[in-house]
């Protein structure tokens, strides 16, 4: 039988703007669950904005290209010119306690060379790449966006991927993902730590990338580390486990 995964949940102290911010989000007047989405984003360092695109326009929704209206006056969003910036939604990123605690794992991989990061947002798994990348390990992402990587993004960088995690060509690597994206091909023999950066709200996703991963790390058994700021962390984890639906949360439960 294969051992059981030592499981660690480490608390993690709440910076002060976040704390500001998230009792914004909880008195937005926002339904519950759309509250308990925003918190899961800010506790994982970001928030999402729409914002204008540098170079990209479309047609005027206000006046449809029209540039004035019937009784002669300009549009005042595009001031005539009948185009306006696409709007885009960027990740606007907070402080997060747990880029320290991702420093500390990847200095104690350092010797094995390989670990394992789960994120349920993008704008998170972006961040995880980011702050990986600057400590020279190589990273391969597979989230909502398909596969993020220099292996390449079909079978046969997988295949060689493998390869080298194997033979050892690539000294340091992350496999970073969406918990319920797949990609769990990889050999992640050699990766006895998983971290969960931020949860999903489907418990499926958690059980089953947990049971992937331990297959995978085989007789040598692995470590699951639980990164948690804010209280909506330790509320959406203990829901996954226990298998509560989070869609039904009430106002009350956030508190």
């Amino acid at each position: 039988a294969l051992p059981a995964p030592i499981i660690e949940v480490r608390k993690l102290p709440i910076d002060p703007t976040v704390q500001k911010y998230a009792k914004a989000i909880k008195s937005s007047g926002n339904q519950p669950v759309v509250i308990l989405n925003d918190l899961m984003q800010l506790s994982a360092g970001f928030y999402y904005k729409m914002m204008a695109h540098p170079t990209e326009t479309i047609v005027c929704s206000m006046c449809e290209g029209e540039l004035v209206d019937p009784e002669g006056v300009t549009c005042t969003r595009c001031n005539g010119s009948g185009i306006s910036p696409r709007m885009v939604r960027k990740a606007v990123e907070v402080a997060c306690p747990k880029d320290g605690l991702l420093l500390e794992l990847l200095d104690e991989c350092e010797e094995s060379g390989r670990m394992v990061v789960f994120a349920s947002f993008q704008g998170a798994v972006d961040r995880i790449k980011r702050i990986c990348e600057e400590q020279e390990w190589k990273t391969i992402v597979v989230d909502g966006r398909g596969w993020i990587s220099e292996f390449g993004s079909d079978v046969d960088a997988l295949k060689e991927f493998n390869a080298n995690v194997l033979d050892r060509t690539c000294d340091k690597i992350v496999f970073i993902a969406n918990a319920g994206s797949g990609g769990m091909g990889f050999s992640l023999a050699a990766a006895s730590t998983i971290m969960y950066w931020c949860l999903s709200f489907n418990n499926e996703d958690l059980l089953q990338s947990i049971k992937r991963c331990t297959t995978l790390v085989m007789k040598k058994g692995c470590r699951v580390v639980f990164a948690e700021q804010l209280s909506c962390d330790s509320l959406v984890r203990e829901a996954n486990e226990k298998k509560t639906n989070l869609q039904t949360i009430t106002l009350k439960e956030l508190d």
